[in-house]
């Protein structure tokens, strides 16, 4: 007080005052500084934290819209703004050579801020398309990683097969972000490696008993178990059975042969392996030629061993250098379509078996036979995973004209033909294809029409309006045609394969074709060197 420091003293007592004071008023001080930081702490760690989620709600909403709209890529960057509470964020979406996605998003809550980062894992990749190098001395095949983003990466090389690819085959796994790639050389031998991880395995020889009999027939294929996920690869070693070895993941099995009925001195030619949906299950087509006569049959997979094998073709068929032959599977078993007889009217009308229970049924013939009494030289059958339906498409000589016509299955018999063009550009190769999308239920067929360099599509939903148009424009007239069907999105890819050897790739939106890329000039297409398959395991990203 002022009294007492004006009252007069002794200087001891006035000390002993002044100190007291000074204590006190530091007591004091302290207390008020002590309780201050210790709030000021408490407010910033609640806005950091509230910074923090709001940061991860702008990475849920931009991961969610890359999801959900399929179109979000064709303008980068995207930006997404929106509000938490009190707090905002601010997420930018971005790629990597639009393969994969790379998300910035920043949360801000008065002074606080937190910045989330994702992408650069690879997630984004939807799709593997593989054909080969123009150079024909080049041993590597190549691919492009296809995004979800609607874009194809740059060239890559995949793993040396020591000659030049010619024919090819791609399958993905049904629970994992793996492919495997079998590859045919032009020196008969037969590699298959495997893409996971960002990366291709070091190739491997399969058919190291033998080379496969010819360079004008596909003599491998893959598929994998879809339930199980495991691989399996099928191919010839020039004897009169196939072989096969199946993938866990990390190696390769044993090689084992399958008995399907070929007479001893006989050669393995084409092989075709589908899966079923949600089984281990698989087909396995087998032609092969004695004498003059070609030949074919079925076996099962059962998912431990090769069963119910059953002879198909046997007939003085006009060429063992098509495919006439392919399977698939109804609900109720599988279905094998296929050419046979010895007189030109008996070839004309498509034969078919179905497997229900435990036991092929009888041959069957479509109502009527092709057009023109015309011997089918390719066939390409798909069903609709969601539902019974089915199709058939047959390629086909009428008199000097190739031509392409098709039947449904309705759910109980196989219907009338339905014309697709007047002339296609050849049967020499594989001039259409042809895949059901599960999301959209639309049968897309895509075929090259003689003369012209824009390719043609139908698409269509059983029972519903046939859609006709082309795709993207092209420059050359195509050979050998590729479909796709996304299962996840109401998407299509497209490979062609074109008189001039370019490998083209295009995309189907939803309502339109859209070009990607020409993946390469000049590459040759005497070979069905092009395959694509799309993840399968889950949405991405």
């Amino acid at each position: 007080m002022t009294t007492l420091i004006r009252e007069k003293s002794s200087g001891a007592m006035l000390v002993g005052l002044v100190v007291a004071i000074l204590i006190m008023a530091l007591l004091i001080t302290g207390l008020v500084v002590v309780l201050g930081t210790g709030l000021m702490e408490s407010v910033e760690t609640a806005n950091a934290s509230a910074a923090f989620f709001a940061a991860e709600s702008g990475m849920s909403a931009a991961k969610a819209y890359v999801t959900t709209n399929s179109e979000w890529a064709r303008s980068l960057p995207v930006s997404l703004t929106g509000m938490v509470g009190r707090s905002a964020f601010s997420a930018t979406i971005t790629t990597t050579n639009r393969v994969t996605v790379n998300v910035t998003s920043t949360g801000a809550r008065n002074e606080a801020e937190w910045t989330s980062v994702w992408g650069g894992t690879g997630t984004a990749v939807r799709a593997m398309f593989v054909y080969k190098d123009a150079v024909i001395s080049n041993a590597f095949p190549r691919y492009r990683a296809y995004s979800h983003l609607g874009y194809a990466c740059g060239e890559l090389y995949a793993g040396n097969i020591t000659a030049e690819p010619q024919w090819q085959r791609i399958a993905a796994d049904p629970r994992t972000n793996e492919y495997i790639l079998v590859s045919q050389n032009s020196s008969r031998w037969i590699y298959a490696q495997v893409w996971t991880g960002g990366a291709w395995f070091a190739s491997t020889l399969l058919n190291n008993a033998g080379q496969c009999p010819s360079t004008l027939n596909r003599s491998c294929d893959v598929a994998y178990e879809q339930n199980s996920g495991r691989g399996m690869a099928v191919y010839s070693v020039g004897a009169n059975t196939p072989r096969y070895r199946t993938w866990d993941g990390t190696n390769w099995s044993a090689e084992a042969a399958i008995n399907v009925g070929a007479a001893a001195g006989s050669q393995i030619r084409w092989l075709r392996l589908v899966a079923r949906t949600n089984s281990n299950e698989m087909l396995l087509l087998s032609r092969w030629q004695v004498a003059a006569n070609n030949l074919s049959a079925a076996i099962r997979w059962n998912g431990v061993a090769w069963v119910n094998l059953r002879a198909l073709e046997n007939c003085a068929s006009a060429s063992i250098d098509t495919e006439p032959m392919d399977g698939g599977f109804l609900p109720a078993g599988a279905v094998t379509f296929y050419v046979n007889g010895n007189s030109a009217n008996q070839r004309a009308q498509p034969k078919y078996r179905t497997f229900v229970g435990a036991a092929w049924g009888p041959e069957n013939n479509l109502p009527t036979r092709l057009p023109g009494n015309s011997e089918p030289r390719w066939i390409r059958m798909e069903f609709n995973t969601n539902s019974t339906l089915g199709f058939v498409g047959f390629l086909y000589l009428n008199g000097a004209a190739p031509q392409l016509t098709g039947s449904y299955w309705t759910g109980a018999a196989w219907g009338a033909y339905t014309n697709y063009s007047a002339t296609l550009n050849t049967v020499t190769e594989r001039d259409f294809d042809v895949a059901w999308s599960s999301r959209s239920n639309i049968l897309m067929t895509a075929y090259c029409l003689q003369g012209q360099t824009n390719h043609n599509y139908v698409a269509q939903t059983y029972g519903g309006t046939a859609v006709y148009g082309t795709l993207a424009p092209g420059t050359d007239l195509g050979r050998w045609c590729y479909l796709a069907a996304d299962p996840f999105y109401n998407e299509f890819l497209y490979g062609a394969l074109d008189n001039a050897g370019d490998v083209v790739l295009q995309r189907w939106d939803g309502t339109r074709w859209r070009a990607l890329v020409e993946a390469t000039a000049q590459s040759g297409f005497n070979y069905d060197s092009v395959g694509t398959a799309y993840r399968r395991d889950r949405l991405v990203p």
